[in-house]
């Protein structure tokens, strides 16, 4: 009989009873064997079973399938008239460790009646155990859950094992302790000393989520555009997630987009503080109350800030105080907002502090200055001092505008820089209310843009004048109107606001968008532009190590051609490159790039130990109910939150298009219009490709979150490194620095090198422009006006995307690719791009391709990278320089060949290692083609 079924009735065939038992004790005997294999533990089989014990078995298995997810299962996978013996658990879950923790959980249920049992293995090492749980049989289950994910996971379990005698706890702390003291080598043990970092960092980034309203708030997507934002203004991945709470809790930024442009508000608002030499925290703080009060409302608005007071600090020459300015600005902005109900005005604030600290005079430093303003603004807010300051001030600010006093009074609320358009302007609370309730507002005084401190100085000096003594009235004037001392008024009273706005006409001149700065390009764009001829030189000197050598080449070409240029030029290079190297930059940067990528490593760790918890709480932990809680349900929910974030992420990408077409279809009512009926087409075909590229991206990350699911197993021994990436490995030898290699080097912790083209800087070889649409396919942030995405990978994803969308719009030539993805309005040569892809690629201009084909794309886009000047930097190593081959020629062949040659030494030895034969040498020679540029 080869096999032998086990019905619920336990009939057997009679003829043959003692037979057929002792086959089903065999089948018995050889599950437990399998599954205490698979779970490290010792199988006491039985002798043979009887009658009895089959029917109790049957009994058994019926309340377990009727009382657990097992029936359930059983059913799903089309077993449920299988008896227990003949199950095939391989379908029963994907997580490895939940499947033979449910397998011996169940075998006992089932057959402890038998006599079949399990005793715990002697742990490694010898060292029983006692009364501890770490005797259990469920030790055996976390340590095969633990080396199924791997060598992490291998590590660990050795490591718990080393500290099981005293309990689970005393396990768990000898997970971090014993890795290293196991001598698993360096590398393992420096990413065991950041694992603690990296799950903070998940914890951390889970807060900022949920901060963020959580909701339509991808993980994934925060963390990787945070983990950028740190790189760029070289702060820690800690540094960076504690600028993005506290700019979420102070900006009071929330949803969908606040997530979306949190990563480059930090950035932007801490690159502000780097250029500074302030702590970028305390900056980015700066800017989040900004952002809070008004007075900014997007990354453009933050920078466009930032240039404007990097002038401030620059004509004032406060470098060492510029802590002290944006702490002076921001009392002045939350005070004025708070009072005047309207975004205080910044530019005028810091146009006059400007003028007072760049006037040199002792006492009038940022923080003197700022006191001064303060009391100013004061006194205008609240009309002077007595009847006649109030009448004085009314003479000044009303009638000039032809206000009645009570709305005159509502503007001096405004503050010193407070202006007419400011109060009763269209966006404006008083504005609007007078609309409602029908009160005139003269046009000119809600198009006025002079200050209220320009408007009352004006009728000073028109009161009393210059002579006859009368200069001495409008000092005790104004000592009594704004109550400050007769020194200060003389002072004030010579001081007007400095000409600002330099810096932002020079990045006009340059055709720089404010948006395009680098994070820590605000100091030297200022410098640039308004500083002497030497700061201009400075700049230059600065940037040098960071330019390529065509950006070298066009600074000396700037330099030669005259002042203007030499600016623009300088401009632009500040605006790529930001931030100019020191000693200390790079030694900064270097030690966050070893201690980043340790990190980034420690995170992939985290998933085994996440598993590990998992069993340990299944083998340990109860219920709130009593019951044993099942670590497949526990990783099942994680899963699927996950999953549930990619497609919410999606449905709401799809539905706001949809909507935003349904909106315009409820217009149609009436007559015909075009205009509208365009902007239908229009709308619905947005819709369209935001669906495609939505079911895209979702396919994409469900993927990818589905392969991971499928890795848990077959990974390297416990102990070895051959997880780790190459350049942790102890063997693996650095690549130099500036050699471009792919291996760890030490000066740039394997990110790109500024001397790599922008693309590849990027991770952007396609060189993609950075909008709405590219940060939908994962870019983080922009770069002289292109994308930057967080990886490589994610860049080259992008351009795939990106290619494969157009065959939605019918573009199917290699003309109409050019076209659309370097049109002519930017610049391009479009007849180049063309002919570039023709030779490439083989196909013709205009002969049908079909887009939607990946390998098509694939020959597409390598050419792209190819004009695109990116495609070298992504080739693998050029063969080396033989330095000639034999009969004289060179190691590179006219006919494009290279000549190399390997040398292979060969030693024979026997199996205890005495020679075999004497050691001879193998060598192959021959040409080789010669090294050609990615994509052809």
């Amino acid at each position: 009989m080869s096999r032998v079924e086990i019905p619920v009735e336990a009939k057997l065939d009679a003829g043959d009873i003692d037979g057929q038992l002792k086959q089903l004790t065999a089948k018995i005997n050889a599950l437990g064997a399998s599954i205490a294999k698979a779970n490290q533990v010792k199988f006491n089989p039985i002798n043979k079973a009887s009658l009895d014990d089959i029917k109790r078995m049957n009994a058994e298995f019926e309340k377990l399938k009727n009382n657990s997810r097992l029936g359930a299962d059983l059913n799903r996978t089309g077993q449920g008239g299988k008896s227990f013996l003949d199950l095939d658990w391989s379908n029963i879950g994907s997580n490895h460790v939940a499947r033979e923790a449910r397998r011996y959980g169940a075998f006992n249920k089932v057959l402890s009646s038998t006599g079949a049992s399990f005793e715990q293995s002697p742990a490694p090492g010898g060292g029983g155990g006692g009364g501890s749980p770490w005797a259990s049989a469920g030790r055996g289950i976390v340590s095969s859950g633990l080396r199924a994910t791997g060598a992490a996971g291998g590590v660990a379990d050795e490591a718990i094992s080393a500290g099981a005698s005293g309990g689970m706890m005393a396990g768990m702390a000898g997970l971090v302790g014993g890795i290293v003291a196991l001598g698993v080598g360096k590398a393992i043990g420096a990413v065991v000393n950041k694992i603690g970092d990296a799950q903070q960092d998940d914890i951390g980034y889970d807060t900022l989520k949920r901060t963020l309203g959580d909701v339509n708030v991808s993980f994934s997507v925060l963390k990787d555009s945070m983990h950028a934002a740190s790189n760029a203004i070289d702060v820690t991945y800690t540094e960076a997630q504690k600028m993005a709470l506290d700019y979420a809790h102070i900006s009071g930024v929330s949803g969908s987009k606040g997530a979306s442009t949190i990563a480059e508000s930090v950035a932007a608002g801490g690159g502000f503080g780097r250029a500074f030499g302030i702590d970028p925290n305390q900056s980015s703080n700066f800017f989040a109350q900004m952002t809070n009060l008004g007075i900014t409302k997007d990354t453009r608005d933050i920078k466009r800030l930032g240039v404007e007071i990097g002038e401030v600090i620059t004509k004032s020459g406060a470098f060492s105080k510029a802590d002290e300015v944006i702490q002076a600005i921001g009392t002045y902005a939350s005070q004025q907002t708070r009072m005047g109900l309207s975004p205080a005005n910044v530019g005028g604030y810091g146009a006059m502090m400007t003028s007072m600290v760049g006037a040199g005079v002792p006492g009038m430093d940022v923080q003197g200055s700022a006191a001064l303003l303060g009391r100013v603004n004061g006194a205008i807010i609240n009309g002077g001092s007595g009847e006649a300051g109030q009448n004085f001030m009314y003479a000044a600010i009303g009638r000039k505008l032809n206000l009645d006093p009570i709305m005159a009074a509502a503007l001096r609320e405004q503050g010193a820089f407070g202006t007419g358009q400011q109060e009763f302007g269209d966006a404006s609370v008083m504005g609007a209310w007078a609309r409602r309730h029908g009160v005139n507002i003269p046009g000119g005084a809600a198009s006025s843009t002079s200050t209220n401190w320009g408007m009352l100085q004006q009728q000073l000096k028109a009161t009393y004048g210059d002579g006859d003594n009368r200069a001495q009235l409008r000092l005790d004037a104004m000592h009594n109107l704004l109550g400050v001392g007769y020194n200060q008024a003389a002072f004030l009273d010579d001081m007007t606001p400095a000409q600002m706005g330099n810096v932002s006409d020079r990045l006009k001149k340059a055709n720089i968008d404010p948006s395009q700065l680098n994070p820590t390009a605000y100091a030297l764009a200022a410098q640039a532009a308004i500083g002497d001829r030497d700061q201009a030189n400075d700049v230059g000197r600065q940037l040098w190590s960071k330019l390529s050598p065509a950006e070298q080449d066009s600074l000396n070409k700037a330099q030669a051609g005259g002042d203007d240029s030499y600016r623009n030029e300088l401009m632009k290079l500040s605006a790529a490159h930001g931030q100019g190297d020191t000693e200390g930059s790079k030694t900064r940067e270097s030690i966050q790039g070893v201690d980043k990528t340790l990190q980034d490593f420690a995170g992939k760790a985290v998933p085994a130990l996440n598993v590990m918890r998992d069993t340990m709480i299944w083998a340990f932990g109860k219920t709130k109910t009593g019951g044993v809680m099942s670590p497949e349900e526990i990783h099942k929910s994680l899963v699927e939150g996950q999953r549930k974030d990619i497609n919410d992420r999606a449905d709401a990408r799809i539905e706001a298009a949809r909507s935003s077409y349904l909106s315009l279809t409820k217009g149609l009512q009436g007559a015909p219009d075009p205009a509208l009926e365009k902007k239908i087409r229009e709308a619905a075909a947005n819709y369209q490709s935001e669906k495609g590229m939505a079911e895209l991206q979702r396919g994409q990350e469900l993927i990818a979150l589905d392969s991971g699911e499928a890795k848990g197993a077959g990974a390297a021994s416990p102990g070895s490194t051959s997880a780790l990436p190459a350049y942790l490995q102890d063997s693996a030898g650095a690549a130099s620095p500036g050699s471009g290699g792919n291996k760890f080097d030490p000066i740039t912790g394997g990110a790109p090198r500024s001397g790599d083209p922008i693309g590849i800087r990027n991770n952007n070889p396609g060189n993609l422009r950075f909008n709405a649409y590219t940060r939908g396919l994962g870019a983080t942030r922009s770069n002289g006006g292109f994308a930057v995405f967080p990886s490589l990978q994610a860049g080259l994803a992008a351009a795939d995307a990106n290619l494969a969308n157009y065959a939605q719009h019918g573009i199917n030539t290699l003309s109409g690719v050019a076209n659309r993805w370097a049109p002519k309005e930017d610049g391009n040569d479009v007849a180049a791009y063309i002919r570039d892809l023709v030779a490439w690629t083989g196909y013709g201009a205009n002969q049908r391709i079909d887009l939607t084909d990946a390998a098509t794309r694939q020959k597409i886009e390598q050419a792209i990278y190819n004009h695109e000047g990116n495609a070298k930097a992504l080739q693998g190593t050029p063969m080396p320089d033989t330095g000639g081959a034999p009969g004289g020629l060179g190691a590179y062949g006219a006919s494009g060949t290279q000549y190399v040659q390997h040398d292979l030494n060969i030693t024979l030895t026997h199996p205890n290692g005495q020679p075999a034969a004497a050691p001879f040498t193998y060598s192959i020679s021959g040409n080789s083609p010669a090294a050609k540029p990615y994509g052809t």
